[in-house]
């Protein structure tokens, strides 16, 4: 019986595709932790304005001098509950995604700036000069056709 997990030591090397989130981490974790900053900010916002809110709409039953057990804060307490309720999931499912987001759109941009630093590193390093590509979905693909372009160019010089 074999197992499917590890490759197979007769076979030609087989290409493991792994994919590394943090393919530039300085930029993409400033990027994340400004992403983090502005979403808890909006978090505070909203959770102050939502109690803000309800407690001028207490105000206004003391006001009306209602009674504690009054219907109006009993109403006022249910519709603050279920809000408070349905207002966690989304922000607390809104700051996740929007953590998700964020990474996946700086890997995406990332991955080209690494890509490129390579590239020149080993020109640098030997001379010679292939033609660059970048991963299919990856940001900046019009970059490719200019730099193979110039390369080719000075190649002819």
């Amino acid at each position: 019986m074999t197992n499917n997990h590890q490759p197979d030591p007769s076979s030609p090397k087989q290409k493991i595709k792994r994919r590394q989130i943090l393919v530039y981490p300085r930029f993409q974790l400033r990027l994340l932790a400004t992403n983090i900053v502005i979403m808890l900010g909006m978090i505070i916002f909203v959770t102050f304005q939502t109690a803000s809110s309800f407690e001028n709409m207490l105000d206004v039953g003391h006001a009306k001098n209602f009674t504690p057990d009054h219907i109006y804060f009993n109403l006022l307490k249910s519709h603050a509950d279920l809000l408070y309720s349905y207002l966690s999931i989304a922000l607390v499912g809104g700051f996740v995604l929007s953590c998700l987001v964020t990474l996946i759109i700086s890997h995406k941009m990332a991955g080209p700036l690494v890509r490129l630093r390579q590239y020149f590193e080993g020109i640098s390093e030997t001379g010679e000069a292939g033609a660059i590509k970048f991963r299919k979905n990856d940001y900046c693909q019009e970059l490719v056709e200019p730099i193979n372009r110039a390369i080719e160019k000075l190649k002819k010089q």
